[in-house]
């Protein structure tokens, strides 16, 4: 069992010094400076991520359940946020809403998001006494039915989330005012692993107090 385990960690750190000599060579050749910073971030993320999955294997042949527990939410959040760094995407959705009898309205308020058919039903703005802006609500239609968002008060669907960011609105150029609702839609693969991952060191350290309490 101890050769095993010797084993593991020697794998382990061949591994992270492979990762280090890796990083070395890629610093060393001529680059720019983004591209540096993502090297630089992608070597570290796998080193700590063999790091954490060594201790993880190490503690399971341990049979030390808690530390196994913790080295794997800590390797599920490092993936996560490598996920989310090669793979969130996000971009603007501007919908429109004009009072134009000559507008094209669908090519205005609809747009296609995930293979889909978003549209804009309607839009509104809530005040403050001194007309300050107090918040921005916006009503899609999707396939299923309405769904409203709003600033802070998101809506996610199948891996996308829509944000609720400003608005803008005034007269165009046929005379008829018109307002336009900006959103964000982000898609992020690694939310679900890294949520999953704290889910776990959370659980990890409620088992730690509840040993220590009972000791």
């Amino acid at each position: 069992m101890r050769e095993r385990r010797g084993s593991i960690f020697r794998g382990a750190g061949i591994a992270a010094l492979l990762v280090l000599a890796a990083l070395a060579i890629l610093l060393a050749l001529p680059q720019s400076e983004r591209f540096r910073e993502l090297t630089v971030f992608r070597c570290a993320a796998w080193a700590v991520l063999i790091g954490f999955a060594a201790v993880a294997v190490q503690a399971l042949f341990a049979r030390a359940w808690v530390r196994a527990l913790f080295a794997a939410g800590a390797v599920c959040v490092t993936v996560g946020f490598g996920v989310t760094g090669a793979s969130a995407r996000e971009g603007a959705l501007v919908l429109t809403d004009s009072l134009s009898p000559y507008a094209n309205h669908r090519l205005l308020r609809e747009r296609v998001v995930g293979g889909e058919t978003v549209r804009l039903e309607s839009f509104r703005q809530e005040t403050y006494p001194n007309g300050m802006p107090r918040q921005y609500t916006t009503l899609l239609r999707f396939p299923d039915g309405l769904r409203e968002i709003s600033v802070n008060r998101p809506y996610r669907r199948d891996g996308y989330t829509y944000y609720q960011m400003s608005c803008d609105g005034g007269v165009g150029p046929d005379g008829y005012p018109f307002v336009q609702t900006v959103l964000t839609v982000r898609r992020d693969p690694g939310v679900p692993v890294v949520f999953a991952g704290f889910a776990m060191l959370l659980a990890a350290s409620a088992a730690l107090a509840v040993r220590e309490v009972r000791r």
